[in-house]
């Protein structure tokens, strides 16, 4: 590959790139619940071919989950790996289905790449016991140190694949929504993923919403912008060389820049 060039790799679970993610999130968790996965009811939105599961079963954790991909299903029941074919939202409003109160969810990338996360987190929230937890991995944020050129970072195919990029705040506030509050995070600022840890409150309690000044959001993308536009005076990205978020997003056009 010539000096300057970046490779595209595609999503391949069994990569060390990706099997890393499962190896950190389950040393997060491990870390949180203080080593204590033993007899705990885990439940995983969206198994994929079970890696997380694995790992947490190695532990003594006991899994189940939901994914919609009959592919995903047939390698799962290989490797017996208790799940249900579906969508969680299904799961949840399936009364034929007798469901345990889980101690712990899990969503690792799919929450933002789902049709409605309120209603993903909302099933979610039902599945739990009262005082049960919900652990997020995903690495679209913003409001965060620029890693990226921006023309690598949103994708320009059908946005229904990967439609909500969080912040903190819009995070907190999504999930305060459903009934949520965060109470562990990682060092999201500094590394590549966002790892969050939030507990199932009583229905009748409000967590108090983050107010984000929306004037910032958009100084910080047109930061991102000019820094992009620098950075590809150095370096070649494939296909993205021209490519900024206001030529892309019809939203800006009646913004003056």
């Amino acid at each position: 590959m010539e000096s300057g060039e970046s490779k595209q790799v595609g999503y391949d679970p069994k990569s060390p790139i990706f099997e890393s993610r499962y190896c950190f999130a389950t040393r997060f968790i491990q870390n949180f619940l203080n080593g204590e996965l033993k007899d705990k009811k885990f439940f995983d939105v969206g198994i994929g071919e079970g890696q997380l599961l694995e790992k947490l079963a190695s532990f003594g954790a006991v899994p189940y989950g939901v994914d919609s991909s009959r592919r995903n299903s047939e390698l799962l029941k290989q490797k017996e790996i208790p799940h249900y074919f579906g969508t969680i939202e299904s799961y949840d409003a399936d009364a034929s289905v007798k469901k345990p109160y889980y101690d712990f969810a899990t969503i690792l990338f799919v929450l933002q790449n789902s049709q409605s996360a309120t209603e993903m987190l909302r099933a979610t929230y039902n599945l739990l016991r009262e005082d049960g937890y919900l652990f997020i991995q995903m690495g679209s944020r913003i409001m965060v140190p620029f890693k990226k050129p921006m023309g690598t970072y949103f994708a320009k195919g059908s946005q229904d694949l990967q439609p909500y990029h969080f912040s903190i705040a819009t995070l907190h506030n999504m999930l305060a929504k459903c009934g949520f509050k965060i109470v562990h995070t990682n060092n999201y600022w500094d590394d590549d993923l966002m790892f969050i840890i939030a507990q199932k409150q009583p229905e009748n309690q409000m967590v108090k919403p983050i107010l984000e000044d929306y004037m910032a959001v958009l100084e910080w993308f047109e930061r991102w912008h000019a820094e992009t536009l620098k950075m590809n005076e150095y370096i070649k990205f494939p296909q993205t060389i021209k490519y900024s978020f206001y030529e892309k997003h019809s939203f800006y056009d009646s913004i003056k820049i």
